[in-house]
């Protein structure tokens, strides 16, 4: 297959019982809308109460299985949502996490027990992996693998790429972009999102529907990843040090 020039994927982060539903249920009625399948994290046992925004709805797991029988991806975002380390991980992003740190034993117990309840309540095992603030290691690396996941949606780069034998589908913005080439993920929370940003999504994929319906998660070994991982890491820590200044 030829690797597409351009091509957009989203991904809704901290789906959970208490999320905010008006948000949710408006986001899910544009990607309806254009037939667009986003990749779906969510907790499987919500301990963190920042994200108790809604009360908890009774059919939260019926409506997540209807959604995945509708082609949407389900992603496993972690066990608890519950920070116990203040350290940043392979992607560098944020300085806390529910994983990086902990010993093999601790992520293999944590991601197992949440890979279950998903497997429980959605009728099949996750394949995709989104970590809580973006954090993890080479340990949960290594847990992945052993229980079967295939892809984690993470990873500065411009296409896939394969590392520690697993998928990278790469993601490195937060609203809708126009770009000229490359594979980008646009990670939206529903909990944060206004109407505004609403508007601009269904605006942003009216006009690039042809990059978003044929996704090729195909590695792709280019020079260009390692070019465009330091430019956007130089870019990040450069606007750090002008905020610090």
């Amino acid at each position: 297959m030829k690797f597409p020039k351009l091509q957009y994927l989203f991904r809704l982060d901290d789906i959970c019982p208490t999320m905010n539903w008006d948000n949710f249920f408006k986001l899910q009625i544009i990607f309806e809308k254009y037939n667009i399948k986003p990749i779906l994290g969510v907790i499987p046992n919500n301990q963190d109460t920042q994200l108790n925004i809604d009360l908890p709805r009774e059919d939260f797991w019926q409506i997540i299985r209807d959604l995945h029988q509708k082609g949407w991806i389900i992603a496993q975002h972690g066990y608890q949502h519950k920070y116990v380390t203040n350290k940043s991980g392979i992607i560098r992003l944020n300085k806390y996490s529910e994983f990086t740190g902990l010993s093999y034993n601790e992520q293999f117990k944590k991601i197992k027990n949440g890979m279950t309840i998903l497997e429980e309540k959605i009728g099949e095992r996750p394949v995709w992996w989104m970590a809580p603030a973006h954090n993890f290691d080479k340990n949960t690396c290594k847990v992945l693998k052993k229980l079967n996941f295939k892809y984690i949606t993470d990873g500065i780069a411009l296409f896939p790429f394969k590392k520690y034998e697993l998928y990278w589908i790469p993601q490195q913005i937060w609203r809708p972009q126009k770009k000229s080439f490359g594979t980008w993920t646009i990670c939206i929370h529903p909990n944060s999102v206004d109407n505004n940003f609403i508007r601009q999504l269904d605006f942003f994929i009216a006009n690039n529907i042809e990059f978003l319906n044929r996704v090729d998660l195909t590695p792709k070994k280019s020079v260009l990843n390692l070019l465009f991982t330091f430019y956007w890491y130089g870019k990040e820590y450069f606007y750090k040090f002008l905020k610090n200044i």
